[in-house]
C-alpha cells in the first residue's frame, strides 16, 4: 500500500520531513523560478519573493534560531488551535484537556471525509479529490463532491504529489473535474446573488410604502424584509469566498519514496510564498498521508516557525481528527 497507517509513502518520511526542516539553516523564502525550472514536471512557475523578518510568536513549542520563520509577524497566519493533547513514547495519544482536544477535532475535520486541515481555512490534506465528500451521502447534488465541498471551503490552489502512473489509474483528470465544478458552482452562486437581491429589493419596497397599513401587516413585512436581507447578505458572502481563481501545482513524489532536500525544500518554499499571499492549498497524495503529511508539516514548521518534532506531532493529531478516525479519542499511531 506505501502510505502506511498516519505515517508516510514509504519508509522514512517523517524522518526526511524532520531533516529537511531542521536542515533549513535560516533561509528566507527565496523565488521558486530557479526551483520549478529544475524540474520539467513541474507543471507551475511561481514568482517568489523573499520573506520580510520581523516578529513570530513560539505557536506551540520549540522554534530555535535556525528557523526562517523567525521575526515574521505572527499575525500573517491565522491562530492555531491548541490540540489539548500530547503523545506517550509508545507513541499513543495523551489527552490533557478533553474539552480542548474535542474542540480540536471538530476544527481539523475537513470538508472530505479523507481530509483534514492543517491550518484551518488555509492549508488541507487530503486524497485525490473525486467521488462524494461525505461516504454516508448517498444522495448526489451539486454540491456533495469531493471537488465541490473543497472549493466552497475556499480553497483555490490544488497542490497534487501523485506521480502520472497514479494519475492514470483515475477515470478523469482532476483539473478538468476542478475546473468544470468550479464553473458550474459560480455560477449557481452567481445566479443566487441576483436572485436574493431581487426578492430583498421587492420586500424593501414594498415595506417602503406601507407606512398606513396596520402595525400587526408592517411588523410581518419588517421580518420578511430582514429576512431577505439575510438571504441577500449570506449570498453575497459565499460568492466573495468562493476562489477567485484556479491554480494546479504538480510535483509528483514517488510513492515511498525520498526527493532530494533542495528539490523538497524548494517545493515547500514556492508553496509558503503562495501561502503569505494569501492562498489557500489543498494538498493531496493517494492515501493523504505519507506525502502529503510530509509537505504539510514542512509548510507548517515554517509558517509558524515550529520545531520539526512539534510540527509533525501537530500534523498527526489533525489527522486522526479525519471522520474516518474516530477512534482517535482511545489510541493514535505515531507519525512513523
Amino acid at each position: 500500500e506505501g502510505e502506511g497507517e498516519g505515517g508516510g509513502d514509504g519508509d522514512g518520511a517523517g524522518s526526511l520531513a524532520a531533516h529537511a526542516m531542521l536542515g533549513m539553516g535560516g533561509k528566507k523564502a527565496s523565488s521558486a523560478k530557479w526551483f520549478f525550472g529544475k524540474r520539467p514536471d513541474a507543471k507551475v512557475d511561481v514568482a517568489g519573493e523573499e520573506i520580510p523578518a520581523d516578529a513570530v510568536a513560539d505557536m506551540n513549542q520549540g522554534i530555535g534560531p535556525w528557523h526562517p520563520a523567525i521575526g515574521v509577524h505572527a499575525t500573517m497566519m491565522p491562530a492555531l488551535v491548541a490540540m489539548g493533547a500530547g503523545v506517550n513514547l509508545d507513541g499513543s495519544l495523551r489527552v490533557e484537556d478533553i474539552v480542548q482536544y474535542k474542540t480540536f477535532v471538530r476544527a481539523m475535520r475537513g470538508p472530505v471525509d479523507s481530509s483534514n486541515w492543517a491550518i484551518r481555512g488555509s492549508m488541507l490534506l487530503g486524497t485525490f479529490p473525486e467521488g462524494q465528500a461525505q461516504r454516508t451521502n448517498k444522495v448526489t447534488t451539486q454540491r456533495s463532491s469531493a471537488a465541490a465541498q473543497i472549493l466552497m471551503a475556499g480553497i483555490g490552489t490544488f497542490v497534487c504529489l501523485m506521480t502520472e502512473e497514479e494519475l492514470s489509474k483515475h477515470d478523469r483528470a482532476y483539473e478538468d473535474l476542478v475546473r468544470d465544478k468550479a464553473r458550474e458552482i459560480r455560477s449557481a452562486l452567481s445566479k443566487g446573488v441576483k436572485a436574493a437581491a431581487k426578492a430583498y429589493n421587492r420586500s424593501a419596497g414594498a415595506y417602503s410604502k406601507a407606512s398606513n397599513y396596520a402595525e400587526r401587516i408592517r411588523e410581518e413585512m419588517r421580518r420578511r424584509m430582514e429576512a431577505d436581507r439575510a438571504v441577500f447578505d449570506a449570498a453575497k458572502i459565499a460568492i466573495m469566498a468562493f476562489p477567485s481563481r484556479i491554480s494546479f501545482i504538480h510535483y509528483p513524489i514517488p510513492d515511498g519514496g525520498c526527493l532530494p532536500d533542495d528539490e523538497l525544500l524548494g517545493l515547500v518554499e514556492a508553496l509558503e510564498a503562495r501561502m503569505r499571499e494569501g492562498d489557500n492549498m489543498f494538498v493531496f497524495s493517494r492515501a493523504g498521508r505519507g506525502r502529503a503529511g510530509v509537505v504539510g508539516a514542512m509548510l507548517l514548521a515554517r509558517l509558524y516557525g515550529l520545531s520539526a518534532h512539534a510540527a509533525i506531532r501537530r500534523i498527526q493529531r489533525a489527522h486522526d481528527a479525519r471522520t474516518r478516525h474516530e477512534e482517535v479519542l482511545v489510541r493514535a499511531q505515531p507519525l512513523h
